[in-house]
């Protein structure tokens, strides 16, 4: 009997030591430093196009920081592209639409995927009939 209430107490111990901790969707916003990998854009049903490619050096070392008390901070990293810029700037920031989107400068981004390394973050505008599509992709 002894023996089998060993077995049951390490059996559960070892259950839920092994549990992951799941952090929340402001935990993972704020876990870092985002920097942007991908920047595509495609119109009404058409393919995405790939911009990167035409981004700068100085601008690919800029990122994005989210905190908690809801500021947001756009950081120009260690090479400014513009050396009168400022290092940085922030603005408000919160989640919306029971954290499937946020709003940064009063822009209601969607939030496409979060994860512990993956930001995606998506917008559209309609000019003309014309929808065109954003998607940016950061990583930590």
């Amino acid at each position: 009997m002894i023996r089998m209430a060993c077995i049951v107490s390490i059996s559960m111990i070892s259950f839920t030591s092994c549990k992951k901790d799941e952090k929340t969707r402001m935990e993972l916003m704020t876990a870092g430093n985002w920097k942007i990998v991908s920047d595509q854009e495609k119109t009404g049903t058409g393919a995405w196009q790939e911009n990167i490619q035409t981004y700068s050096a100085c601008e690919l070392d800029n990122y994005i920081k989210f905190s908690a008390n809801n500021t947001f901070e756009f950081n120009e990293g260690p090479t400014k592209c513009d050396p009168m810029d400022d290092q940085s700037e922030t603005a408000p920031w919160a989640f919306e639409n029971n954290e499937s989107s946020i709003n940064i400068y009063g822009e209601v981004l969607g939030v496409e995927e979060l994860s512990g390394s993956v930001l995606i973050l998506t917008s559209s505008d309609t000019f003309g009939g014309t929808t065109t599509y954003y998607k940016q992709v950061f990583n930590h």
